[in-house]
C-alpha cells in the first residue's frame, strides 16, 4: 500500500469515527486532526497515481466540510452557554456584550486552523480537481436534492434523478457488435415486446448485461440504441455523480438511482466505466469503495428478484479490475472486440461514396486499418473530410469561371428541368459544389494553370471565359460569398497516407491483457 493510500484509509476511518460520535477527543482536537489529514493528502497528491485522484479529492472535501461543521457546532454551543450564563447572572450586574470575550465562542486560531486557512481555492491551486458549484442549495451531481438551509449541503435522501431520452440511435447504426446486439435483443427487447409469452413460459428474464472491450468499440452507443429500440427511459450514471463527500452518501445516491429507475420503468441504467464503482474488494482497498460495491450488489439482486422492467447495462475497459461478485450478477458478459475487416469495410463505405473510393480501394483501407477501433476510424475519416478545407486555405491561385451553365436545349418553358452537358453533370456529381445558380464558379487552380497564368501575366494576355486570380480564400469569400466555391476532391493516395499515419488508441500489449483475462475465466 502506498503512502497516499494509507493516508486515505486513515482519513476515512477517522471520518467514520467522527460521524458516529465514537471519537473521544474534544472538538478542537478533532478539527486539528481533520485539517492535518487534509493537508497531508494535499501534499501527497502530486506523487499519487491519477487513478485515485477522484477518491483523494472526495476525501479532502469531506475532511474540510466536517471540520467546518464541527466549528459551527462549537460556535453554537458557546453561544448557548453564554446565553445561559447571562440568564443566571444577577440583574444588578448585567453582562454587556462588549465585555464578552469572543474568543470563547470559537476555537483558538493558534491551536486550531480555521477552514479559511485551508480553503478549497487553495486546494485547487495545489493541483486538485475543481469542485463545481451547486446550482442551488442541496443540488448534487445526478439530480436535485431538496435540502433546507445548510449552506448548500447535500441532503442525500431527497435526490431526484432526471431520466433522459436516448435519441434516434438504432441497432443498425452500430457496426461490429452483432454478438452484443443479439444478446440484448434476447434479454431486453423481446421480453418487453412480448411480456405475456414470458409469463406463460415462466421464464425469468435477465436484468443485466456486461459489455467489456477496448475503448471506442461502440459500448456506449449500444446502450443508447437499446433504450431507443424499446422506447425506455435512460439513466447514464457515472462515478462522479455517485460519489459523495459524506460517509454513506454514495450508497444512498445509488439506492435513490435504482428507486428512480423503478418509478420510471421501463428503464435502462447505463454504468459507463463500471470498474470505478465496482472495484475488487481487497484488503488494501478503500472502505468507501467496498461499501459502494456492496450496495450495488444489493440493488442488482433487488431488481432481479422482483423481475421489474429495469435493465442494467454496464460497460468497462478494465474487466479484470471488477469484483467477481459483480460480474456474476450479470448473466450476459459480452466481449466487444475490435472491428474485423468486414466491419471496417462497411464503416469506410458509409463515409466514402463510389466516386471517391471504389470497392477495391475500400478493401485496401480496411486492410491497412488493422487494430483500429470504430472511434479511431471515425476520427481519421473526419480528418480526411477536412482536407478540402486545408487545400482551400493553403491555395494562393483560384480559377474564377464567370460563364454560367447553359442548358443543351430550352426545355424550361415546358416546365421541365434543364439538362446540362455531360461534362457539367460529371462535375456536379463528382465534386462537392455549392449553389452556382447565382455568381461565378470558383475552384483551386492546378499547377499547370498557375504556370500558364504566370506566362499570360508576363505577356499581358487575358484568358477568355475564365480567369485566375492570385489571392487568399478570405478575399474571395468576402467578394463572392461561399456558395460558388467548389470543394476540391481528396485523392485516394492522400486518404491512404492519412490512415497509415493515424496512431490507433489500442496497443498490442493492451489486447494481450484481454487474452490473459479470458484465460483466467476459462
Amino acid at each position: 500500500m502506498t503512502q497516499s493510500s494509507s493516508i486515505v484509509l486513515e482519513a476515512e476511518l477517522y471520518l467514520q469515527a467522527v460521524h458516529t460520535r465514537t471519537n473521544q477527543l474534544c472538538s478542537e482536537d478533532q478539527i486539528r486532526d481533520l485539517v492535518g489529514l487534509a493537508h497531508s493528502l494535499i501534499a501527497a497528491r502530486p506523487t499519487t497515481a491519477q487513478t485515485i485522484w477522484a477518491k483523494l479529492d472526495a476525501v479532502v472535501n469531506s475532511l474540510l466540510q466536517t471540520s467546518e461543521h464541527l466549528q459551527n457546532e462549537q460556535a453554537i454551543n458557546a453561544s448557548k452557554k453564554m446565553q445561559r450564563d447571562m440568564s443566571n447572572t444577577n440583574l444588578d450586574s448585567p453582562v454587556s456584550p462588549a465585555n464578552v470575550d469572543m474568543q470563547t465562542m470559537v476555537p483558538n486560531s493558534a491551536s486550531c486552523p480555521s477552514l479559511a486557512q485551508c480553503s478549497l481555492e487553495q486546494y485547487g491551486a495545489a493541483g486538485a480537481a475543481h469542485v463545481p458549484k451547486n446550482k442551488k442549495d442541496g443540488q448534487v451531481g445526478g439530480g436535485n436534492a431538496g435540502g433546507s438551509g445548510g449552506g448548500g449541503q447535500e441532503e442525500i435522501g431527497d435526490i431526484e434523478w432526471e431520466a433522459m431520452r436516448a435519441g434516434d440511435i438504432k441497432f443498425e447504426d452500430v457496426m461490429g457488435c452483432s454478438r452484443a446486439i443479439d444478446a440484448i435483443r434476447e434479454s431486453v427487447v423481446i421480453p418487453m415486446q412480448f411480456p405475456a409469452l414470458f409469463k406463460r413460459l415462466k421464464v425469468k428474464r435477465s436484468n443485466g448485461i456486461m459489455l467489456y472491450g477496448p475503448p471506442g468499440t461502440g459500448k456506449s452507443m449500444i446502450a443508447r440504441a437499446t433504450a431507443s429500440e424499446v422506447n425506455a427511459c435512460f439513466f447514464n450514471a457515472s462515478c462522479a455523480e455517485l460519489t459523495s463527500r459524506w460517509v454513506g452518501g454514495s450508497e444512498k445516491k445509488l439506492q435513490s438511482l435504482f428507486a428512480a429507475a423503478v418509478r420510471n420503468s421501463p428503464c435502462i441504467i447505463f454504468f459507463d466505466e463500471v470498474d470505478s464503482i465496482a472495484c475488487k474488494r481487497e484488503g488494501d482497498g478503500s472502505i468507501a469503495d467496498q461499501r459502494l460495491t456492496n450496495q450495488l450488489l444489493i440493488e442488482l439482486d433487488k431488481i432481479f428478484l422482483a423481475q421489474t422492467e429495469v435493465f442494467v447495462i454496464a460497460a468497462t475497459n478494465l474487466p479484470w479490475q471488477i469484483d467477481l461478485a459483480v460480474m456474476r450478477r450479470f448473466p450476459h458478459t459480452v466481449y466487444i472486440e475490435l472491428p474485423n475487416i468486414e466491419s471496417r469495410q462497411r464503416m469506410f463505405r458509409s463515409f466514402f461514396n463510389i466516386e471517391i473510393c471504389s470497392d477495391d480501394n475500400i478493401f485496401e483501407l480496411a486492410k491497412i486499418s488493422e487494430h483500429m477501433s470504430g472511434s479511431d476510424i471515425a476520427n481519421v475519416v473526419n480528418s480526411i473530410l477536412f482536407e478540402p478545407i486545408r487545400v482551400l486555405c493553403r491555395a494562393t491561385h483560384f480559377v474564377i469561371d464567370a460563364a454560367p451553365k447553359t442548358p443543351c436545349h430550352n426545355s424550361s418553358e415546358l416546365g421541365e428541368q434543364p439538362e446540362y452537358s455531360d461534362a457539367s453533370k460529371k462535375t456536379q456529381d463528382v465534386q462537392m459544389t455549392g449553389n452556382h445558380s447565382n455568381g461565378p464558379r470558383i475552384a483551386v487552380a492546378s499547377e499547370e494553370q498557375v504556370t500558364a497564368f504566370r506566362l499570360e501575366k508576363a505577356h499581358s494576355v487575358v484568358p477568355v471565359g475564365a480567369r485566375i486570380r492570385e489571392c487568399s480564400l478570405a478575399q474571395l469569400v468576402s467578394e463572392f460569398g461561399e456558395a460558388g466555391i467548389t470543394m476540391p476532391l481528396v485523392e485516394f493516395n492522400r486518404i491512404c497516407i492519412k490512415v497509415r499515419e493515424f496512431r490507433h488508441t489500442v496497443s498490442k500489449e493492451y489486447l494481450q491483457q484481454y487474452d490473459r483475462f479470458h484465460d483466467q475465466q476459462r
